[in-house]
């Protein structure tokens, strides 16, 4: 297929470039250009050795046909039945204790009021309110886990709906930034983000469309029909930021249109944060302003396996270190995909670290972005990919572009990228190994031995 198609990550398929999905190919096909390089594409068997350089995370990896094997797994950092566990439900009642899924609560404030440091999320959909808030401070660990298909939004809960004209019906609502439908998704099977519509009378003619005047939220659904708590109204509240000095990790999470910061408390932070098996669907816009999907800052480790990020408005994933402690990162089979896609700016990447961090990415799968596909930047800063997929989907913007960036990629599969940009590299610059390039053009410092 060609270079610009990417892959369904829920359906395990190959979507074109016209999102139609592409029968007979599961998640395991690629869109290679050149089947004799997808033939030889056969790596041999051995472990990974860390550069001298490095002095990033070295979990231990085997290279096995061009993929990593590993044991990462974030539920190994925590003894959870050291925790007591409280609950929360759609259904909860902040009045419970909290301490039985027969009695949950309906907030996590509570529970962090109450000592929670292990929470569990009971199957559902929540809406505002019942996780971080804005700028919450604590200095103390907290894990929250999803129990079931669990979904976090910033929507407004049992608004009452009033036909206004055939189709469209009307809700009071105020600052309003955009509406989601959790019934008819997208091809990929997320929620479908409603149009925008530019008035009332444009909502009326188009079906799956939503209009505010300011004060009235105007919706019409794609099949007609009057909207319930299956339409996500969101609520132009400031992201989650949590500031923190223990331990975070979250998992089994589905984050819709909730911008995440988590940062240390100060710049000397010992911070570290994890995440396993959440997704990050849409992020924040409001107006002008535009949000990553998850941004870190003031923290010393994260891990983040199995996380996906589609459709984010600014970068997928940020790193940035502001503080005066040295960062590691660890991507793990992670997915992202179409970064900034609704952002005017042409500066979003999937993936991003900054200002001397060092990121491990393995095995990660990386699509679109108005930009660089990857971007590490800043002096110090240390790059490796082992075994990643990735693939522009825009011929006019580099893959991966390194500045005063150390990096090694092995056994990884490049699409779709016009150039390969390394600049001011402290120790070699950029080596690449046992990998398909679909263009080899490169500028600095780059080494491509061999080229397969």
């Amino acid at each position: 297929k060609n270079a610009t198609d990417a892959v369904d990550f829920t359906a395990g398929q190959l979507l074109s470039s016209d999102g139609a999905k592409v029968v007979g190919l599961n998640q395991a096909d690629l869109p290679f250009t050149n089947l004799t390089q997808l033939n030889s594409f056969s790596i041999k068997n051995k472990p990974f050795a860390y550069p001298t350089w490095w002095n990033g995370h070295k979990p231990n990896l085997f290279i096995q046909n061009g993929k990593a094997v590993h044991n990462i797994d974030c539920d190994k950092f925590f003894n959870l039945s050291s925790f007591t566990p409280y609950y929360i439900s759609p259904t909860g009642s902040d009045a419970n204790s909290g301490l039985s899924t027969s009695l949950p609560k309906a907030t996590l404030g509570s529970c962090l009021t109450a000592g929670a440091k292990l929470v569990y999320y009971m199957e559902g959909v929540y809406y505002r309110d019942t996780f971080l808030g804005t700028n919450r401070t604590f200095t103390d660990n907290l894990i929250v886990i999803g129990l079931g298909n669990v979904t976090l939004t910033k929507g407004q809960k049992n608004l009452v709906w009033t036909l206004g004209l055939s189709n469209t019906y009307s809700t009071s609502r105020s600052a309003t930034d955009n509406v989601f439908d959790m019934v008819n998704t997208d091809t990929n099977g997320y929620p479908s983000r409603l149009i925008k519509a530019t008035s009332q009378a444009n909502c009326e003619a188009t079906a799956g469309s939503w209009y505010t005047n300011g004060t009235l939220v105007y919706v019409h659904k794609i099949d007609n029909t009057i909207p319930d708590n299956n339409i996500i109204v969101s609520v132009g509240l400031s992201d989650s930021v949590l500031n923190n000095s223990g331990n975070i990790y979250f998992k089994n999470i589905n984050f819709l249109y909730l911008g995440m910061s988590l940062l240390g408390v100060n710049s000397s932070t010992t911070l570290k944060i994890y995440q396993q098996d959440c997704k990050y669907i849409y992020s924040r816009e409001s107006g002008a302003l535009t949000y990553n999907s998850l941004s870190l800052d003031y923290f010393t480790d994260a891990y983040l396996v199995r996380c996906y990020s589609y459709n984010s408005t600014r970068d997928g994933l940020n790193y940035h270190n502001l503080g005066s402690i040295a960062c590691k990162v660890t991507e793990v089979d992670c997915f992202v995909a179409n970064a900034g896609i609704y952002d005017v700016n042409t500066n979003n990447q999937c993936s991003t670290a900054h200002e001397g961090i060092s990121i491990l990415r393995v095995n990660g799968s990386y699509y679109g972005g108005n930009a660089q596909v990857i971007a590490d930047v800043n002096t110090g800063t240390k790059s490796i990919l082992i075994g990643c997929e990735l693939n522009t989907g825009n011929e006019q913007a580099n893959t991966i572009i390194f500045y005063g960036v150390d990096a090694v990629l092995d056994g990884c599969k490049l699409f779709g990228n016009k150039l390969i940009t390394e600049v001011d590299s402290a120790n070699g610059g950029v080596s690449i190994s046992n990998s398909i390039l679909e263009v080899s053009a490169t500028t600095g410092s780059v080494t491509i031995t061999p080229i397969i």
